[in-house]
């Protein structure tokens, strides 16, 4: 068996440290134009429509074995070399319960909760909705604050960042924090707890009622820290993991995104070589074996060039995928095309793993008018949002789908759910949103439809589906005369279908963003595992700064749910 926790030192420290460990030093803004700078290189690849020509199996899909490395494959600029290897299971013990281990930082969370009732039978109503992190909270306060949370069974939890908090879903009031985010590693012992990197994930296993907080070491040796609860009170005990990260390209990882599927925890990485997004891991997690605090070796594919931005499925919805399911991975391909890969992992066998792929899905061109060459007109960065007097430009995020890939079974059929950020005529940014059809066996574009607006951009949406299959989005919006806010959309099973209903505010902002063009680089639409009924949205926005600060991004938390949804 192959193992590797290998410690590279090739000078890449400084290129991750772009969004997490950067903000913590003087180096930082050497290191967000290295983040940027990869990102435009794999936008301009992209752009060239750059794609894949492998071998296949019967159903049109390329298959790799674990630990054989089976085809090389040309991507946009270079080779997609699918690896699988079995990762080590660095440490894991079981936690004393936060409450007791919890050290608060600074700052106080700014006031401010209410209730909305629905405006019509076929808009989602606001419901309870408060402010969440803030920057004088954040230990750094340094934009982007990478916003994300899950709603459990009595609690929210948000994670921004460097700082998490766990809140009352029922009122809004803090019942732990808000505390730095390797706290939860306290007495852990090795890098999880001496470092915090920031891109965290929040996430709520709704079928188990448990939670499972993540987030990565960005300093070698590179680590992923996992956490899940012993019950679903977020305030308790924790099962936790690290599991070594050292990948054998020497590349540096960055983004993960995790997503909870029935036999484990799927997770997808970017990988960062030479200022490149070069690549991507995919990673499964034994999600039974942690649950009752076992510890597996996880099982990991490295992906090539045209494989990167790509996100795992999240299972929603009372209704599991059938027995042996295996988790979907999506990306955004050539101009019009989503990629779908299968991976099905063997942990008593991880060579029978297999990670299949792609399946080209043709989409619809957008149905605002398009302006695709945004990107390669803006240096590269797609600092194309704008705002008010003094604001920057802010990074649109293009060319990636957003999180999360929701999936769902209703009525018996298996369904996908995920946005981009596209670029209309004036370069204003509008969400374009898929629905896809049956992924495990011929998959289809159910449904197809854009939220836009002729001078406002909305950008870095996420979307969801209850149990009746209604649907919401939630969204940025910026432009000139509106200081980045926090909108969301709802649509009915029942509309026309690619149609959606008239955008609503959440949270105006009252300020502009002047000290970097970064925005954060995901924002969270979750389902509430009470009713399956509830949407609960998370994400950024600008405001005046507290007296004595200089930085002003704030967060919102913000229930939604369609009236007619018992």
């Amino acid at each position: 068996m192959v193992f590797w926790d290998i410690n590279w030192r090739r000078g890449w420290r400084w290129v991750k440290r772009s969004r997490a460990a950067a903000r913590v030093d003087s180096g930082r803004n050497r290191s967000e134009t290295v983040e940027k700078d990869a990102r435009a290189r794999f936008r301009h690849n992209r752009a060239q429509g750059g794609g894949l020509a492998c071998a296949t199996d019967g159903r049109g899909m390329r298959t790799t074995t674990a630990f054989l490395l089976l085809l090389t494959c040309g991507g946009a600029g270079a080779a997609a070399d699918r690896k699988a290897v079995v990762l080590r299971v660095l440490k894991h013990d079981v936690s004393p319960p936060l409450r007791e281990m919890a050290a608060r930082v600074t700052g106080t969370l700014p006031a401010g909760a209410g209730l909305r009732v629905a405006p019509n039978a076929s808009d989602p109503g606001l419901g309870l909705n408060f402010a969440g992190i803030a920057a004088d909270v954040d230990t750094t306060g340094t934009p982007p604050p990478d916003t994300n949370g899950a709603a459990g069974a009595t609690q929210f939890v948000q994670w921004v960042g460097n700082v998490y908090a766990v809140f009352n879903k029922d009122n809004g009031s803090i019942e732990l924090g808000p505390f730095p985010g390797n706290n939860i590693w306290t007495g852990f012992g090795g890098a999880c707890e001496t470092n915090n990197s920031g891109q965290p994930i929040a996430q709520y296993d709704k079928n188990a009622g448990r939670w499972v907080l993540a987030q990565p070491v960005l300093v070698t040796p590179y680590t992923y820290c996992i956490a899940v609860s012993n019950t679903s009170d977020a305030t308790q005990s924790y099962f936790r993991y690290a599991f070594a990260l050292t990948l054998p390209s020497g590349g540096t990882p960055d983004s993960p995104k995790l997503a909870v599927w029935p036999d484990a925890y799927y997770t997808s990485f970017n990988i960062i070589e030479n200022g490149n997004v070069t690549g991507a891991l995919a990673i499964a997690y034994d999600r039974v074996n942690m649950l009752d605090g076992g510890s597996r070796q996880p099982v990991a594919f490295t992906l090539g060039s045209t494989e990167t931005y790509i996100l795992p499925s999240d299972w929603d919805g009372a209704t599991p995928p059938s027995s042996g399911e295996p988790d979907f991975y999506m990306n955004v391909g050539a101009p019009s095309t989503l990629n779908l890969y299968q991976f099905h992992v063997n942990f008593d066998n991880p060579g029978d793993s297999t990670f299949s792929g792609p399946v080209a899905i043709k989409v619809k061109p957008p149905t605002a008018a398009s302006d695709p060459d945004v990107c390669t007109r803006k240096p590269g960065h797609c600092d194309s949002i704008t705002q008010p007097s003094q604001g920057v430009l802010l990074d649109a995020l293009p060319n990636e789908l957003m999180y999360r890939l929701a999936w769902r079974k209703l009525n018996g059929k298996e369904h996908l759910l995920t946005n981009q950020t596209v670029f209309g005529s004036g370069s204003v940014a509008f969400i374009e949103w898929y629905d896809i059809t049956n992924p495990d066996g011929t998959p289809a574009v159910a449904q197809q439809g854009s939220v836009s607006n002729a001078t406002t951009n909305y950008w870095m949406g996420s979307i969801a589906e209850d149990k009746m299959g209604d649907m919401a989005i939630g969204f940025s919006a910026s432009s000139t005369s509106l200081f980045p806010s926090i909108e969301f959309v709802g649509r009915l099973a029942t509309d026309t279908k690619g149609t959606t209903g008239s955008t609503e505010p959440i949270a105006t902002g009252t300020n502009v963003q002047e000290s970097t063009p970064l925005w954060g680089a995901y924002s969270s639409m979750s389902m509430d595992p009470s009713d399956d009924c509830t949407f609960w949205y998370t994400t950024e926005f600008i405001q005046t700064p507290p007296s004595g600060s200089t930085a002003n991004w704030s967060t919102w938390i913000a229930s939604l749910k369609f009236p007619a949804c018992p």
